[in-house]
């Protein structure tokens, strides 16, 4: 828990020297931004290792297939990778860009779930027989 809120320091400095930067420079201030976003996002990942470690043997332990548990760990990437780009987006003022940004990852995630719902709809056709 400690790591998240040395992360969230480090957020709240960076969005800090951003606003007093904003000022002068904007394309420093987003410059600013960006990298923080992406240092933050790197030792979350490094942080979130264990979890990650126990939904690799959580899987393993119920026989769960690859392709039926990997679509929901890549739904939750895909919605933190569209969270991020919208936000991005809509600080640098481009509001359209933003909601494109949120309508992609919307698509993606349907696409990523779409193995789910094959599955689900062969074993509705086995209970009714065909």
């Amino acid at each position: 828990m400690g790591d998240f809120a040395k992360i969230a320091g480090i957020c709240l400095c960076a969005a800090l020297l951003g606003a007093v930067l904003d000022r002068r420079d904007r394309a420093l201030s987003m410059a600013i931004g960006l990298l923080c976003c992406a240092g933050a996002l790197i030792a979350c990942i490094r942080t979130l290792r264990p979890a990650v470690r126990f939904f690799e043997d959580l899987r393993e332990l119920s026989n769960l297939d690859e392709a039926l548990f990997s679509p929901m760990i890549k739904t939750v990437g895909i919605g933190v990778v569209t969270q991020i780009s919208s936000a991005v987006c809509t600080d640098c003022g481009q509001r359209a860009m933003a909601k494109t940004a949120e309508v992609c990852g919307i698509c993606a995630s349907v696409l990523i779930g779409l193995p789910l719902l094959q599955s689900a709809l062969e074993i509705i056709r086995r209970m009714m027989g065909q």
